[in-house]
């Protein structure tokens, strides 16, 4: 059954995810966050050192009993293999400090590109000896596509990954790839089960440039509605409904925020199967990357 991540982004970024509003939270609104998380069974946190302070904000908490996971500095791809091969000690290295631990639960290279290209063996034997050194419990990437997961696995051991799913973005469902992964002993965690808020906005108050996703979000509402959930309770039941996945990971911005999430985690129980038809493979919605630098 899949337990709750807390995603981290937030603490760091100013304005992450198309729904943000008011800012990232102080560094003290941040650890209370955390703290209250545990209350609401979360016993993960998502984490990384390109999140601004957020290695430091979680630094700031016991956190004995949270599976933590981070990442290698991005575009580790523009070195060569020695300079990246030292580039992920140094960095994994910094981020053993800000989080104040000595080990964490898994360490996932930022980007598949850096992975896949020319430093990518140079690369994985950075995250070897992590593991060997018991300073990680396992090691992986952030992967995007059922292409991408295919060519790391074609090369690479892979132990853990992090991948998107939501009710509108369901491709590695659709493909078998998240059964796969479950039944190959690989620790699934997804992200964007919001889809970085937009599943929480109003279709007719979305930015410039956003004007495919309406139809989809539209037909995503009445769905939840049909069944008596609310948008936040829909979005997030499909992905804890899912077997396959081990940490389902959520960004929070706000307490009030972090209230309905673990109130719907606890009491709200979605038939994923309900939302299956809601799929879409239109890239200009599902794929942050392409959206509006703007939005």
């Amino acid at each position: 059954m899949t337990v709750l991540g807390l995603g981290t982004a937030q603490f760091g970024l100013e304005g992450y995810g198309i729904s943000s509003a008011g800012g990232r939270p102080t560094h003290a609104e941040a650890v209370e966050i955390l703290t209250r998380a545990r209350s609401f069974g979360f016993r993960a946190i998502d984490t990384g050192p390109h999140y601004g302070e957020a290695e430091t904000i979680v630094g700031d908490l016991a956190h004995a009993d949270l599976a933590i996971v981070t990442r290698t500095p991005p575009f580790l791809g523009e070195l060569g293999p020695d300079a990246a091969g030292r580039a992920v000690r140094d960095g994994f290295e910094r981020s053993l400090a800000a989080l104040s631990v000595d080990r964490v639960h898994g360490l996932l290279v930022h980007s598949t590109a850096d992975l896949l290209g020319p430093c990518g063996t140079a690369i994985f034997r950075e995250l070897e000896r992590a593991r060997e050194s018991n300073c990680a419990a396992r090691i992986g990437c952030v992967a995007y596509t059922a292409d991408e997961l295919d060519r790391l696995r074609a090369r690479f051991p892979i132990e853990i990954v992090q991948v998107p799913l939501n009710v509108l973005d369901q491709r590695l469902i659709a493909s078998g790839h998240l059964v796969d992964l479950a039944a190959s002993g690989v620790e699934v965690h997804v992200r964007s089960v919001f889809l970085q808020g937009l599943l929480l906005m109003d279709p007719d108050a979305l930015p410039p440039g956003m004007e495919r996703a309406r139809d989809p979000l539209s037909r995503f509402r009445r769905a939840a509605d049909e069944h008596g959930w609310t948008p936040l309770e829909a979005a997030l039941g499909f992905a804890l409904a899912r077997r396959e996945i081990d940490v389902t990971v959520v960004g929070v911005q706000s307490l009030a925020h972090l209230d309905a999430i673990g109130w719907a985690a606890a009491e709200v129980s979605v038939d994923a199967d309900a939302l299956t038809e809601l799929a879409t493979t239109d890239p200009l919605v599902i794929d942050p990357t392409r959206w509006p630098k703007e939005s």
